[in-house]
């Protein structure tokens, strides 16, 4: 079996292109023109080798040779990557199975919630200093009163000055203008110093604001490219559910179809399927016990009973606990040989056939 699936895993070295899946049913074209003849239609969850792009057309090579749209008219995602980290790979590059697309659909999902945590946080943060946009009104309203009333302190020296120019000829009034100058000197040198710092303050919350938004629209950023990575995972999960789908089918129709064979005597090493859903066996006795038709029968894991042998006697050997003997009834129905090398054989063909086709 590991040589069958070797052989249906293949695939053939060509040029460079990138491996798509199809998210949505697309019609495959011989020409890149909308109305040239149609060759195929793809179903969803199936892969295509893209070689070439012109605007929202392709041309594939895998797994036939033709045209088809990357979106639809209306921005409706068609096919969508399977590995970009780089923008090359190669038609030998293996598809991501679908746990690792789960896995990677997770991990997106993570990122978003964590970018979409930071933006809450970095909302509330800037909540808090739109809160304290009072404060920064009342910082404004104390500069203006402190200019104001530094413009009064030097309107006020002006009237000094001009009165000290009047009364230089009266020393004691000479005196007491120099002293109302100085506390003046004073008072204005103080104000002068309020107002740098209350400036300086103002000056910190804007650029702490600013800062506040840049983060902000950086952490927008990030969610949004994080929730494109999750929707895009999500497709590429859609489309692989979709083929395990298929794939599972194709190997019920393979094992478990009906036998057109009807139950006949059974020998050492036919396979047989037991009903109540306990599956394939492989036969290993057959024949009457205490007047009973038995079949003792060997099973692949140790879910058996005993190693062959049934009260005290050797009917076969088999590892302990791989061994079980069931009523004749038991046996749903015998799985021919020739019958299963045949379904494998056309389900390889068909599978190669799939994947290797080039009009």
């Amino acid at each position: 079996m590991s040589a069958v699936l070797g052989l249906m895993g293949k695939k053939k070295e060509d040029s460079k292109g990138v491996w798509h899946r199809v998210c949505l049913n697309t019609i495959v074209r011989k020409k890149v023109n909308l109305d040239s003849e149609r060759l195929r239609i793809l179903p969803m969850g199936s892969k295509v080798f893209v070689v070439e792009q012109q605007e929202r057309r392709v041309r594939i090579e895998q797994p036939i040779a033709g045209w088809c749209s990357l979106r639809s008219s209306n921005g409706d995602t068609i096919l969508t990557p399977l590995d970009d980290s780089d923008g090359q790979s190669n038609k030998n590059q293996t598809a991501p199975n679908a746990g690792e697309i789960r896995n990677a659909q997770s991990k997106a999902k993570t990122k978003q919630d964590d970018y979409q945590k930071k933006e809450n946080e970095l909302q509330k943060e800037r909540a808090k200093l739109t809160e304290g946009a009072k404060d920064l009104q009342e910082i404004t309203n104390e500069i203006d009163i402190t200019r104001k009333k530094l413009l009064a302190a030097r309107e006020e020296r002006k009237n000094i000055e001009n009165l000290k120019s009047k009364v230089d000829s009266k020393s004691s009034s000479l005196d007491l203008l120099k002293s109302q100058q100085g506390e003046n000197n004073t008072t204005l040198d103080k104000l002068e110093t309020e107002l740098e710092t209350l400036t300086k303050r103002l000056q910190e919350a804007d650029s702490k604001v600013s800062d506040i938004d840049d983060q902000l629209a950086k952490a927008n950023e990030a969610r949004r490219k994080a929730a494109a990575e999750y929707e895009r995972f999500s497709l590429l999960a859609s489309a692989a559910e979709e083929e395990t789908i298929q794939i599972t089918k194709q190997m019920k129709d393979i094992f478990f179809e009906t036998s057109n064979t009807s139950k006949s005597k059974l020998k050492n090493a036919d396979v047989v399927m037991l009903k109540d859903g306990i599956g394939l066996v492989v036969v290993r006795w057959f024949g009457v016990i205490d007047d009973t038709e038995m079949v003792g029968v060997e099973f692949s894991d140790g879910i058996g009973n005993c190693d062959g042998e049934y009260n005290g006697k050797i009917y076969f050997t088999v590892k302990e606990k791989f061994g079980k003997f069931y009523p004749y009834e038991k046996v749903k129905k015998k799985i021919l040989a020739e019958d299963l090398l045949k379904k494998l054989h056309n389900a390889v063909v068909l599978q190669t056939a799939e994947k290797n086709k080039v009009e």
